[in-house]
């Protein structure tokens, strides 16, 4: 703080701290003395408010003062400190730390402080400037008065004080302040905001040990990650809603996800829209967790290898790249899909896979714009090829055609008006989606039936089951007619009078048995 003394009643000590303020870079003592007919000054400046720069004197008497002036003094070295912190606090608002309004009390500590110092300045007839500065505006003013009644007694009427830089001093106080406030309103809107965001993302995922930021940040598996909060129109400002997107890449095919969290408070959330590439799915909260749970798959089928590899064959991997490959769930016979395996834990555990059983990882596969895939089949002694590819001018074709009568015939993809699609409005694969096809008996009968499945191998599968038409050639109808539909998630498991569509992370299916011509749900 400044320190005034005046032994005298005509003698002043000002005291003025400049430069980094409390760290008292400069400190500048002045000592002015009204005499009877001029007025001395000593000034002595100290670098850390120590160090002597040596002293100023200087003096100039009352005839020759032409001009008497005074005004508020910027210290521009705490103006910017006080800028400098305030942007310290907006940076900070993000973390939610108490240090951000810590610098946000140095701010406003240090822009009053940037406004404190006054100066009295004396300018002789050839423009001589005479100044003092302090800390006190008390000081300067009572200066002032002594002074302005000396020049009266000497010069009676002829000096006049000039008050400078209100003006100027109001408009950077005003303009540093705005952005004080505004980096205030900002910390505290921002803090809030930010808070909701940090509830999804260090929300646990079930009972694994991950939060839901490490599944769906995973670098393995997304890129161009963000959060951010929304609104939606019409809703409440009770309301909070926080949007996640990623790009998730899997065997080279690169699709947007993107979710709508509604937040309850700090401790719960619920997802009220996802979708793939501008597809909704519904519900929005199934499907959502579906999708994680996918990933979590993947995340810790990696962690399981690695723990499970023998030493001998580390030096042998590929340690560039750390994404472990993983194929479809594999059926063990013990208990139908109860266990799940990937490929590299059935070489490390020695899990025996059902000779009878097959996944979409066996099965032809056909996706645009590759050439046409030909299945070759013999039915009941006839011989029937199985065709896919794409059609013309769109759409794509799925062909029965019978060698014997050299016809074919499109199969029908038919599915429940309600359901979505792998096709689009112009019939053709979906971006993502391939088409699978493979003969199955499930019946034993010697006359194997045809799967075709159109699948992204995440979220979306639809499975059709064809079977011979043994009159086929009399009735010139198709030799292949469609006996079930059904929708799954990743992959399809086949397995003697069985189908079994996985879900989910924790091993759940859904099993149809094939009886008398039809599937049943079992």
């Amino acid at each position: 703080m400044t320190t005034e003394n005046n032994p005298h009643p005509h003698s002043f000590k000002l005291t003025w701290r400049g430069g980094f303020s409390y760290l008292i870079y400069l400190l500048r003592e002045s000592n002015v003395t009204l005499r009877e007919q001029e007025i001395q000054v000593q000034t002595v400046n100290k670098i850390l408010g120590i160090f002597s720069l040596g002293t100023k004197h200087e003096q100039l008497t009352y005839s020759d003062i032409q001009k008497v002036s005074v005004g508020n003094s910027i210290n521009w070295f705490q103006l910017l400190f006080a800028i400098l912190f305030a942007a310290i606090s907006a940076i900070l608002l993000s973390t939610g730390s108490g240090v951000r309004w810590l610098a946000l009390v140095a701010s406003v500590v240090f822009f009053w402080l940037s406004f404190r110092s006054k100066y009295l300045t004396l300018t002789n007839r050839i423009g001589v400037t005479m100044r003092v500065i302090s800390n006190s505006k008390v000081s300067i003013e009572t200066l002032l008065k002594q002074l302005v009644q000396q020049l009266d007694n000497t010069r009676p009427g002829q000096i006049q004080v000039v008050r400078e830089g209100k003006t100027r001093v109001a408009v950077i106080a005003s303009g540093a302040a705005i952005i004080i406030a505004g980096s205030a309103i900002l910390s505290m809107t921002m803090s809030e905001n930010q808070q909701y965001i940090s509830v999804v993302q260090n929300a646990s995922f079930g009972q694994s040990k991950y939060k839901l930021k490490d599944i769906v940040e995973h670098p393995n598996y997304f890129s161009n990650v963000s959060w951010k909060n929304v609104s939606f129109e019409g809703s409440s400002d009770l309301d909070h809603y926080v949007m996640y997107e990623g790009t998730f890449s899997d065997s080279g095919v690169n699709v947007l996800a993107r979710t709508v969290f509604q937040v309850f408070g700090n401790a719960s959330f619920d997802v009220i829209e996802f979708s793939i590439d501008g597809e909704q799915f519904q519900p929005a909260t199934t499907e959502w967790t579906l999708f994680a749970a996918h990933i979590l798959d993947r995340l810790e089928g990696e962690a399981t290898v690695i723990e499970s590899k023998p030493k001998e064959d580390t030096t042998s991997q590929d340690v560039s790249n750390p994404i472990v490959e993983e194929e479809p769930p594999t059926v063990v016979t013990t208990d139908p899909i109860s266990t799940v395996t990937s490929p590299e834990q059935t070489a490390t555990t020695e899990v025996t896979m059902a000779t009878d059983s097959a996944t979409l990882s066996t099965f032809s596969q056909w996706s645009p714009p590759n050439a046409d895939l030909n299945l070759p089949l013999v039915l009941d002694g006839e011989s029937i090829d199985i065709m896919i590819g794409m059609d013309s001018p769109n759409g794509v074709k799925a062909l029965a055609v019978s060698q014997s009568l050299q016809q074919g015939w499109q199969l029908p993809f038919n599915a429940p008006q309600s359901m979505s699609s792998p096709f689009d409005d112009f019939g053709d694969l979906r971006e993502g989606f391939t088409l699978y096809v493979k003969e199955h008996d499930f019946d034993n009968d010697s006359v194997p039936e045809v799967v075709i499945v159109a699948s992204d191998r995440l979220l979306e599968t639809y499975v059709w089951v064809y079977s011979y038409n043994y009159i086929f050639s009399e009735t010139d109808t198709s030799p292949l007619e469609p006996v079930w539909y059904g929708e799954g998630q990743s992959d399809v498991v086949l397995e003697g009078n069985k189908i079994f569509l996985p879900f989910g992370s924790q091993g759940l299916f859904d099993e149809y048995v094939f009886n008398n011509g039809s599937f049943i749900k079992n």
